[in-house]
């Protein structure tokens, strides 16, 4: 059973307990009328507890963290929960539809306008939807992405490493989600998800995967039982959590726009694996030209970790290469 409401009758509050729904939140661009249908998965427990929000579909080429959030809607039980759980598969239906990062009706990057702007284009539109309605209202907040379609990354839990974030629970909860690799960030960067969660004190967590523009049914699966530790953790649902110890702990900023940008086009040949522990002024790749001329050398800033690699060969200058991040030591 579905439900639809426009912007301002959508109302948390008015969901009853013991209960599973699916509701569509009506948006309209106003400089394009184009109507967007934002679905929102809502399940509703027999007590008073947490709220969990989960977002998935941030990027249209990401898909993951949307199959993860449908599967967990039927999975969970009202009658077996102790609280709230709310999931959006696809938080960007105009960018899912596209297949791209980017809204294709106002060109705009949805993780980077965050808490948008109610009168704002449609991307503005929906972060503004998400902030006000669902993150303002949440206990914890999860932002399942993945690499996307050029570029990959390990599978990993990135937690908030500030004092803050030890005291909310974020690298308790990163901790317990059970994945080989966190990274634990103790500054964020504006128009996110988390760093508007962050800005109001919700404790947040957020994924990364493979990627490479198709869908990962391992990395699903590792999203779902996931999201089912945190629930555990936060004492959502019955049971342990994981006490998997991760293989690596990683500490750094976390903002891709701190990658290593190629300064020239050509055909990028990596020379460096993921998660390699790397020295600064290390080779990690070459860019060459269409007759095997090298145009760049690839050098590694810092000491560090590898946790982000072009995978797409072709580039053009001013794309992401690789990125360094430092370790807990």
């Amino acid at each position: 059973m579905s439900k639809d409401f426009n912007w301002s009758s959508f109302n948390m509050s008015r969901i009853r307990g013991l209960s599973k729904q699916v509701v569509y939140i009506n948006l309209e661009d106003n400089h394009s009328n184009i109507p967007v249908k934002l679905p929102v998965m809502i399940v509703k427990g027999n007590t008073d507890g947490p709220t969990l929000t989960i977002l998935g579909g941030v990027h249209g080429d990401e898909y993951e963290g949307p199959l993860a959030i449908r599967q967990l809607f039927e999975k969970i039980n009202p009658s077996s929960l102790n609280g709230t759980f709310i999931g959006l598969p696809q938080s960007n239906p105009p960018a899912a539809e596209a297949g791209t990062r980017e809204s294709p009706i106002d060109n705009l990057n949805l993780a980077r306008v965050f808490p948008g702007n109610r009168t704002g284009t449609i991307t503005h539109k929906i972060a503004h939807f998400i902030s006000t309605k669902l993150i303002d209202k949440t206990d914890f907040l999860i932002d399942l992405h993945s690499s996307g379609t050029h570029i990959s990354t390990p599978t990993l839990v990135g937690y908030d490493a500030s004092a803050k974030g030890i005291v909310n629970g974020s690298k308790e909860c990163a901790l317990s989600f059970g994945v080989p690799t966190i990274w634990g960030h103790t500054t964020l960067s504006n128009g996110r998800s988390i760093s508007y969660a962050d800005s109001i004190n919700i404790p947040w967590l957020y994924t990364e995967c493979s990627g490479g523009g198709w869908l990962h049914t391992k990395e699903v699966e590792l999203y779902k039982t996931g999201v089912l530790n945190v629930m555990r953790n936060l004492k959502m649902i019955k049971g342990k959590s994981s006490n998997i110890q991760p293989e690596f702990q990683l500490l750094g900023n976390g903002d891709m726009e701190e990658s290593i940008a190629a300064t020239v086009s050509g055909y990028l040949v990596p020379k460096v694996d993921m998660l390699s522990r790397v020295k600064k002024d290390q080779l990690l790749g070459e860019i060459l030209g269409p007759a095997n001329e090298l145009l760049e050398e690839i050098k590694s800033p810092h000491n560090g970790v590898i946790v982000l690699i072009r995978r797409s060969p072709a580039v053009t200058e001013g794309e992401s290469t690789f990125l360094v991040t430092g370790e807990v030591s």
